[in-house]
């Protein structure tokens, strides 16, 4: 009697001759990030450090004072990238798959699950911009992590569209913090592109020809691609995500979507990494009236300071305690406000919807770490094989084997192990839009 199969992928295969275009995501962040690769076998949750020198500045010396120049040795800013994402996915390989017909299949499927890798992988980098860890209490040095500066498409009071307006204040502000003007990317959500491609092929008028507006027109911005534009390279990513507001803060009865302030004060408690000599950040302390307890406020968000019909700040959370949130605030252009620039009793807090989050960003702000997990050991019966991206120094290493008899088939594995993290908050920024 003979054996009978399980259905097996290849069936499909022997109907069409062809497959179908597939509806993958286009990953891109690694493309924007400095990435490395290392051949040595890792696991997950292993850490590899990196660091900088801390920045120092010079000394004005009078050599007749009678007194040696003072010498420090300024140290370094060090932050732990671990590796603690392992994407993967697999399909089995039967025995009857295994003839020149029926490869094609193998070959479809492995770029498939490599399309899915990728698309999750730029899911991760994305989140890098996005996830603040803190301590909840005592002094925080602010270097490796996420940006705090914040431009808003703001009109009103209200988020509006994506601008080329955005791109110009995000520009203005790297250039306050130094940031080289080279290897700068602006990554941002569909929405936002789509708005952008209206504004920047249609305003820039005459000379938008010198521009190369001439081919945003045919092809617009296809999402994987780069346009040079206001000091960045210009992409979109399908990763690029949004905020849901909360509609009530507060635990009384009610519906309470803001909350007057009571008081703001400068937080010390925050100062940047970088500098040899504490430098604050910038951070204020807000302190919230509330009927009972704040709720709905969670590190990581972005709050909205002002009236109704003005917004005075935008500021990412940092810390929440009771009913007091620490935010670093910037104006909708872009400027870093002071704790006397918020109105008490006048400008009141939410944390309202986000339609797009963007990011714009040096290319080092983002950085990752790819490595190789440890290979089948020999007379183990399966194998691997290893292909990395020059590019990006992505790779994706594929495991073949532990055949089982009695299903007489095998399995194939996709696999990428890698870790990422902000090296400096400065080097990027948030934009919102609606």
């Amino acid at each position: 009697m003979p054996v009978t199969f399980a259905p097996a992928a290849v069936v499909p295969q022997l109907v069409a001759a062809s497959a179908l275009t597939q509806l993958n995501r286009t990953a891109v962040f690694a493309r924007a990030a400095r990435g490395d690769y290392e051949a040595k076998a890792y696991q997950k949750g292993d850490t590899v450090t990196v660091r900088r020198a801390r920045i120092v500045r010079s000394q004005n010396y009078d050599p007749r004072s009678g007194t040696p120049a003072t010498s420090t040795e300024p140290g370094y800013v060090s932050a732990t990238l671990t590796l603690d994402a392992l994407f993967t996915a697999g399909f089995p390989v039967y025995g009857q798959d295994n003839n020149d017909s029926a490869q094609k299949y193998v070959t479809e499927y492995g770029q498939q699950i490599a399309a899915a890798i990728a698309a999750d992988c730029d899911e991760y980098f994305y989140g890098k911009f996005r996830s603040v860890s803190v301590p909840a209490s005592g002094l925080v040095s602010y270097g490796a992590q996420p940006p705090v500066a914040i431009v808003a498409a703001d009109q009103a009071g209200l988020l509006r569209d994506f601008s080329k307006t955005q791109l110009i204040n995000a520009n203005t502000r790297l250039e306050s913090e130094n940031v080289p003007a080279s290897d700068r990317f602006a990554i941002l959500s569909t929405a936002a592109k789509g708005a952008f491609l209206g504004d920047s092929v249609l305003v820039e008028g005459f000379t938008a020809t010198a521009a190369g507006s001439a081919a945003l027109l045919q092809g617009g911005i296809p999402i994987g691609s780069f346009v040079p534009r206001y000091g960045f390279q210009v992409g979109g990513s399908n990763s690029v995500g949004s905020q849901t507001g909360v509609a009530d803060l507060d635990t009384a009865a009610g519906n309470s979507a803001t909350l007057p302030i009571a008081s703001v004060v400068a937080d010390a408690n925050f100062t940047i990494a970088d500098f040899a000599t504490s430098t604050p950040l910038g951070a204020v302390a807000i302190t919230l009236t509330v009927g009972t307890a704040l709720q709905g406020v969670a590190v990581g968000q972005i709050a909205r300071i002002g009236t109704g019909g003005n917004t005075t700040a935008y500021g990412l959370v940092l810390r929440v305690a009771s009913n007091v949130v620490t935010v670093v605030p910037f104006a909708p252009s872009g400027k870093k406000l002071v704790a006397a620039q918020i109105t008490p009793g006048t400008d009141v807090f939410s944390i309202p919807d986000i339609g797009s989050i963007s990011v714009a960003h040096h290319r080092e702000s983002l950085l990752f770490t790819t490595r190789n997990i440890a290979a089948p050991s020999d007379g183990s019966g399966a194998s691997m094989t290893t292909i990395a991206d020059d590019l990006t120094g992505m790779v994706i290493q594929i495991l073949r084997g532990s055949y089982k008899v009695d299903e007489f088939k095998e399995s194939q594995r996709y696999a990428t192990l890698l870790g990422a993290l902000l090296s400096d908050h400065r080097k990027a920024v948030l934009i919102l839009s609606n």
